[in-house]
Order: structure tokens, then sequence, then C-alpha cells
């Protein structure tokens, strides 16, 4: 059984009712029933708004327990690109190398999954599988941000595996057992969490997630105690790991010179609803971020 599955919940002791994440909501997910927030599940898409926006702190993000983040032996963690942006410049490598520091088996970036995906993707736009503009698949809230409030452009979407399922995939074909009963996706936000241990396929998903805000600290103390001391044992991840969660990386990496890159899930919707009504014909390709900064 997978561990460390998350979900979002409601604290209903510390709900007052007060309607912001119920006006924040893209999908109208939320209602107040009394005197409560509720959300139907049907119509979420994880995005993250009612967190962002809850005055209270009601909403919550809860991990089944394991205990992933204290009993890390065997675990192979798998960064996504978003993490090596928390820790600024410093060094890419020294960044994998202090998961090892914190208890983890080992530590592997995703380039090789997202170079597999922008093969795939590229091979898809070429042969013709899905109708531009063409949609990223990539970031799981705005693919259910489509299926649950533009379910017209689903055929625009991207029919590839996203990079994070590739990555897990491969890696188990690689270890062929015994590490790969243990990946561990280190993830930046809610969506990525659940769509990587609900995957399209069994094998690509994931044995646990593990919030990068959980390991944040113990990372950042080993860098900062390690400093820039002696190289970093670890090679330096590629460039397409490091860069890819940042807006715009996506279409540079696929080689599309005039895509439209959108962050922000309502700017999403405001882009999708555009694409939807016939306005963005002459657009190639629509890299679509849910989070601000990608």
């Amino acid at each position: 059984e997978p561990g460390g599955r998350p979900f979002l919940t409601l604290r209903s002791e510390l709900c007052v009712g007060c309607t912001h994440c119920l006006r924040v909501c893209p999908t109208e997910a939320i209602r107040i029933r009394q005197g409560k927030a509720e959300a139907m599940p049907h119509r979420c898409i994880q995005c993250g708004e009612c967190l962002r926006v809850c005055p209270w702190e009601a909403w919550t993000v809860r991990v089944d327990p394991g205990e992933p983040v204290r009993q890390k032996e065997g675990c192979l963690g798998v960064l996504d690109p978003a993490v090596f942006g928390q820790f600024g410049d410093r060094d890419p490598g020294r960044v994998l190398e202090a998961f090892s520091e914190i208890g983890f088996s080992g530590a592997r970036e995703m380039g090789e999954g997202l170079a597999l995906y922008c093969q795939a993707a590229g091979h898809s736009m070429a042969s013709g599988k899905a109708v531009p503009p063409y949609i990223s698949s990539d970031c799981p809230a705005v693919v259910h941000l489509v299926q649950v409030k533009f379910p017209s452009l689903l055929e625009n979407l991207l029919p590839v595996a996203p990079p994070y399922e590739i990555m897990a995939q491969r890696l188990k074909k690689e270890l062929e057992g015994g590490t790969a009963q243990n990946l561990c996706y280190v993830v930046p936000c809610l969506a990525k969490a659940e769509a990587a241990i609900e995957a399209i396929t069994a094998e690509g998903a994931y044995h646990r997630v593990i919030p990068m805000a959980d390991l944040y600290n113990s990372l950042q103390a080993f860098l900062l105690r390690k400093g820039e001391e002696s190289p970093s044992r670890r090679p330096t991840p590629s460039n397409l790991a490091v860069e890819w969660a940042f807006p715009g990386a996506q279409s540079k990496a696929l080689g599309i010179d005039l895509s439209l890159t959108v962050d922000g899930i309502h700017q999403v919707a405001g882009v999708l609803e555009l694409a939807e009504n016939g306005l963005l014909e002459e657009v190639p390709f629509i890299e679509a971020w849910s989070c601000p900064g990608g």
C-alpha cells in the first residue's frame, strides 16, 4: 500500500464560513453548508487556492501515517524540478547531496524523465495526435481544470504521461526491485502529490510523496553548515532538471518559439476560455502552470 497519500481537508473547528475560499475556487468546488466550507471532490483540482487565502488556516493538507520524513531508510528521493529553486543559487549538486545526508538512501533529479517527455511531446505534436493549440500535460492542476471546466479542450491536451510518471517507470525498470520498492517523490504542491500517488499507470506511481515543506529546514541546515567548503561529491544535475519549473523553460526545451506561457490558476482559466472560444488558433502551444511563478 502506498504511504503518504495527501489529501485536502478542513479543520471544521477553525472554519467560520467566511467564504474566502469559495470566492477564489476556480471550479466552484466549495460550498458553505451549515456554516462550514465543504469541498466537492469531483470538482476539486487540488490547486491549493483555498489553502492560500483562508485567514483562519482551516484548510490543510494531511499526509497518511507512514512517517516518510523521519524514517527515510531505503527511500530514494526523486526531486521535482521546483525543489532546486527553493535554495536560490546554491549548487544543485550540493542539494542532491543534502538528501543523502538527511537520511535518504539517495536522490535523483528528473532530467531523464523530462527529456523523454519532451521527445514524446514533440513526436505527438508532429504526428497531429492532439489538436492545436497544444496544451502542456505536465501540471496536474491544469489538466484537471481542463477536465472539469473546459472539456471541449481535452483533445488539445498533449496525450503524453507527465515527466514524474515517466521517471518512476524508468527507475522501477532500472532498479528492478530493491529501492524501486520505495520511490519517494519530493513535491512542491498538493496537485502533483496526489497525481504521483494516483498515476495513470501502476508503473508510474510512487510509493510515497513527501512535501518539500517537511524537508526544507533539515536540508537548509545541512547546506548552511556545509557551505562551499568543498566541491559537491554529486554530479551537477542537468540544466533541464533545474530550469524546468520556471515559466517558459518547457517551451524552450520543446523548441517552440511562439508559445503562450501563463501561470496562476485564474490566469490559466482566462487563457483556456479564450482557447475554447477559438481566439488562440494561431498559438501553437500553451505552457500553463497552476502556481504563480511556475
